[in-house]
């Protein structure tokens, strides 16, 4: 009887170290839909709404690098170097160095019924900005 409780026990901690070194900080599946062009989404049943006075660019890479783009509030079309992850709790941090280390921006995201990349800064996805995939 001790033996046969004493296999459950080990076999019940092989599972949970194999569960355990099987955890990923990022979601596959999430990292890969990432990847690629994304441009801001102003619009509203084809039409540009009132908000798209700039343009928001991301350039998500398989690597874990991207760049972030905008034109400037002097016209200039600005672009900054990152590196990225996805998380289980459905976020995603940005890195950008700087001559500190690192500036960090974490996003909320979830996926519209387009296909469109919503990203905010609010757990409960009141206000986001849409991104729209470019091929």
């Amino acid at each position: 009887m001790k033996t046969i409780n004493n296999l459950k026990i080990t076999a019940l901690l092989l599972v949970v170290a194999l569960a355990l070194t099987g955890c990923r900080l990022n979601d596959d599946r999430d990292f890969d839909q990432i990847i690629g062009h994304w441009v801001s989404d102003y619009t509203y049943d084809g039409y540009r709404t009132y908000d798209a006075w700039d343009v928001e660019e991301y350039y998500f890479h398989r690597n874990g690098d991207g760049e972030y783009s905008y034109v400037d509030e002097w016209g200039v079309w600005v672009t900054y170097r990152f590196t990225w992850d996805t998380y289980r709790d459905q976020t995603i941090e940005l890195r950008f160095p700087d001559r500190t280390g690192y500036s960090y921006v974490q996003y909320y995201y979830e996926w519209d019924r387009d296909g469109d990349l919503l990203l905010s800064t609010d757990r409960n996805m009141r206000e986001y900005m849409a991104f729209r995939y470019m091929r």
